[in-house]
């Protein structure tokens, strides 16, 4: 049995890891990298190679396209001039 690994659970990787009962050491021997390179893809999962996608979806039992749009969805907010980025958008909108 995998030893599971405690980390931010809002990050769509570590869900399914903790959901499939892996380690990191089984992600880093079945994608044939380094711990370093796993623990870069956990903190930026939008620099994970498209080949590692296919290969982590398929561990984790999801279709490259769910896996994408997880990580896409739950990807860090830009802030720029200290307000959320997005919110500024919005807000630029709504007052017209």
């Amino acid at each position: 049995m995998a030893k599971r690994w405690q980390g931010n659970k809002q990050n769509p990787l570590i869900f399914h890891m903790e959901k499939a009962n892996l380690s990191k050491s089984d992600l880093v021997q079945v994608l044939r990298i380094e711990a370093n390179t796993l623990n870069k893809h956990l903190d930026n999962p939008s620099l994970i190679p498209l080949g590692r996608i296919i290969t982590l979806a398929g561990l984790f039992g999801l279709s490259p396209e769910e896996l994408v749009y997880l990580l896409l969805r739950n990807k860090r907010n830009v802030c720029l001039s200290g307000k959320w980025y997005i919110e500024g958008i919005r807000s630029k909108y709504e007052d017209k």
